[in-house]
């Protein structure tokens, strides 16, 4: 009985032995391709969680621009920090804006010659803040400018 396996075994080389190399080989470079795509897409992960992020957050009121902050370091949670910012920025500690904050996903940005990840949030206020009766101008921060100056002025 072991007589006929070995004959057996012998045949199936003889018959399919170049096929099964070429698939073999196949199989070896499709592996190699895989790992090396993993690779490739961990090390990408792990730059992009390496870069600094960055939150630019706009205030609108009927569909004006109320204030605008460019670019700001991005500490802890986006939309909690944008609405830190926003109360920032029109002195006040309540905003009241509508539930939905408008805004994607981060993006990856050349910014200043650093490549940074960057966050952009619009909240839209229901009201403006005591002391703000209409949008008569356009607060801008940005990190050269760190207290504000007016857009229209």
């Amino acid at each position: 009985m072991l007589a006929g396996v070995g004959i057996a075994t012998t045949q199936y080389r003889e018959s399919f032995g170049g096929t099964w190399g070429a698939i073999d080989a196949l199989i070896t470079v499709a592996t190699l391709l895989t790992a090396q795509v993993v690779w490739w897409s961990e090390a990408a992960q792990e730059w992009r969680s390496s870069l600094p992020p960055r939150i630019s957050v706009s205030l609108s009121f009927e569909d004006q621009l109320v204030a605008k902050c460019d670019h700001a370091p991005l500490v802890g949670e986006p939309r909690a920090f944008a609405q830190q910012i926003g109360g920032q920025m029109l002195q006040t500690k309540h905003l009241l804006f509508w539930p939905v904050l408008e805004g994607g996903a981060p993006q990856l940005e050349l910014w200043n010659g650093q490549w940074v990840l960057h966050h952009d949030l619009n909240i839209v206020l229901r009201e403006l803040p005591p002391g703000h009766v209409q949008v008569e101008h356009t607060i801008l921060w940005t990190p050269e400018n760190r207290w504000g100056r007016d857009l229209d002025g």
